[in-house]
C-alpha cells in the first residue's frame, strides 16, 4: 500500500505510517482519540474562520447562501476529492479549480462564452482522474489474479 493511498498518511518518529483504519493508527503508535480531536477542532477553527471572513466582509452582515451559492463549497469538496487524501496537492488542486471558475467568468464576459463551460471543464478533469483510478484498481486487480493463477 502506498503511503496516503487509503486517505491517512502521517508521519511519526521518522516513518510514515499509512492506513484506513482506527487499529492500523493505534498499531502504529498514534493516539487516536487525540488525532481525531485535533482534526475536529482544526476544522472547526478553519469553518469558523471562514465565517467570520464571511460576516466581516461587506455588507457586515450574514446573507443566507453566501457560501453554497457561489458554489464554494462544491469547488472544496470536489478539490479535495481531486487531491485523493494527500494534503500536499490540495493547493494545486485548489487553483485548477479556481483557475477554471474565475476564467470561466472572464470569458463569459469578454468573449460570450458560456460560464457553464469551465462547470463542464471540472466534471470532465473528475470523470478523467476517476477513469484513472479505476484503471489503476483494475490492473492491479487483474496483476494479482495473474500471479494466483486465476487470469
Amino acid at each position: 500500500m502506498e503511503p496516503g493511498e487509503a486517505g491517512v498518511g502521517v508521519v511519526v518518529a521518522g516513518g510514515e505510517v499509512a492506513g484506513a483504519t482506527r487499529g492500523f493508527a493505534a498499531y502504529g503508535g498514534l493516539s487516536v482519540p487525540r488525532l481525531t480531536l485535533g482534526t475536529v477542532a482544526a476544522a472547526g477553527a478553519v469553518a469558523g474562520l471562514a465565517g467570520a471572513i464571511i460576516v466581516m466582509s461587506q455588507p457586515f452582515r450574514f446573507i443566507d447562501d453566501a457560501l453554497t451559492a457561489p458554489g464554494y463549497t462544491f469547488a472544496g469538496v470536489a478539490a479535495a476529492l481531486l487531491a485523493g487524501g494527500r494534503p500536499a496537492l490540495l493547493p494545486l488542486t485548489s487553483v485548477l479549480f479556481t483557475i477554471l471558475t474565475v476564467g470561466s467568468a472572464g470569458m463569459e464576459r469578454d468573449v460570450d462564452v458560456p460560464r457553464q463551460l469551465g462547470q463542464v471543464l471540472q466534471a470532465v478533469v473528475i470523470l478523467v482522474l476517476a477513469l484513472r483510478v479505476l484503471a489503476f484498481r483494475w490492473t492491479a486487480r487483474r496483476a494479482r489474479g495473474a500471479v494466483g493463477g486465476k487470469a
